[in-house]
């Protein structure tokens, strides 16, 4: 996913839909920000939706940037020092360090001090208010040269420090992490492996609709549909939508907003909300959207960010050493400007198989689910 703020959300508790054991049932509550959807067949739904409610809780009081007294913050206020994080924590920051990697810096957590010299949010305010943006560089929305060249230095992946023997971290220099997407990825896994243990045959979880993890087929047998939106149009229009394969999860990241416009007197400067970690310069973003399908959440979440940002030569996996390529994603759909193209790094699954343009389906196939923010899920 492209590198998202979360925001603080209230937690009336969840929507339980349906109290049914061994029979199909759904579940919606709000966390990280965002909404967390189930869609479970079998087990016990009263049982599953205490128990996945408190793991995703638990992973939000860890890795929230907005909660006080999380590791993440507490990371983001110790001034250098080092600081004892949960054994979670230290894993998913080892991973974020390596997945920078993979990405060739295109994914990147540690964005947070340049992507608040934008103020896309700030940018975009405005821009609804009919007021422009400043185009000075002084303004929040186009921080300087000098204001870039301060802060890059601290989005350099040196600037993490990971003791996973001592179970502690530190952050150098100010530099700040929000690990929110790569935790919404590795949250959708948790949760279909609770869902798995505790009896369900079968379970789709959707994270902000960006996020979702699938697990075994849906009762008539075939698999989970997850719908891709097409991010030039309204949420209700789709691209296509992919068929996810028994314990595989996905990714989507998109430029749903597009270019912003700063309106000057003399002038019109566009610029992309998507930061690219690299340059600190907005992205020049090629397609409208990535999606990845792998075996683990916060692999997809990293590549699909890096597809966004890089293309597809920005992916570097790494190999095992018989050759094969390591975490490799079954399928990668990256939505251009002329539509949808499918391709893959050493294809588990061809993409043939599991995605399905728009344009190819009958109208009975038409609806592959209710449309979310980047991507959709269909139980039917």
């Amino acid at each position: 996913m492209t590198s998202s703020t979360s925001s603080p959300t209230d937690s009336p508790g969840p929507e339980l839909l349906v109290d049914l054991r061994d029979s199909s049932w759904r579940m919606s509550f709000p966390a990280m920000g965002t909404r967390v959807d189930l869609i479970v067949e079998g087990g016990s739904a009263r049982q599953m939706t205490e128990a996945v409610c408190e793991l995703v809780a638990r992973h939000e009081r860890l890795w929230s940037r907005f909660s006080a007294h999380s590791d993440v913050t507490r990371l983001n206020t110790a001034c250098g020092q080092w600081v004892d994080v949960d054994p979670a924590t230290c894993a998913l920051l080892a991973r974020v360090k390596d997945l920078i990697d993979v990405t060739s810096g295109c994914f990147n957590p540690l964005i947070e001090p340049v992507r608040q010299l934008w103020d896309p949010a700030g940018a975009l305010a405005a821009l609804v208010a009919g007021a422009g943006a400043a185009t000075s560089t002084e303004s929040a929305t186009t921080p300087g040269s000098d204001a870039l060249a301060e802060v890059l230095p601290l989005c350099s992946p040196g600037m993490l420090d990971v003791d996973p023997a001592a179970s502690r971290a530190r952050l150098k220099g100010g530099a700040r992490i929000d690990l929110g997407a790569i935790a919404k990825g590795a949250s959708a896994d948790q949760a279909r492996d609770l869902c798995a243990r505790l009896g369900a045959r079968a379970a789709l979880v959707s994270i902000g609709t960006s996020s979702i993890a699938a697990l075994g087929r849906r009762s008539d047998g075939t698999p989970w549909r997850v719908g891709i939106r097409d991010p030039r149009s309204s949420e209700s229009s789709w691209l296509g939508y992919v068929e996810l394969p028994d314990r595989m999860s996905l990714s989507t990241s998109g430029d749903n907003l597009g270019a912003l416009v700063e309106v000057a007197p003399d002038h019109a400067q566009r610029f992309n909300h998507v930061i690219d970690p690299r340059s600190g310069m907005p992205a020049r973003i090629l397609a409208r959207s990535a999606t990845v399908i792998c075996a683990d959440g916060m692999t997809a979440e990293a590549l699909s960010t890096g597809m966004l940002i890089g293309g597809r030569q920005a992916v570097v996996l790494p190999h095992t050493a018989d050759g094969d390529a390591a975490a490799s994603p079954s399928s990668i759909i990256v939505g251009g400007e002329r539509g949808v193209m499918a391709g893959g790094i050493r294809v588990d699954a061809r993409p043939a198989q599991i995605w399905h343009p728009r344009q190819e389906l009958s109208e009975s196939d038409g609806g592959a689910g209710v449309s979310g923010q980047n991507s959709s899920t269909s139980p039917t």
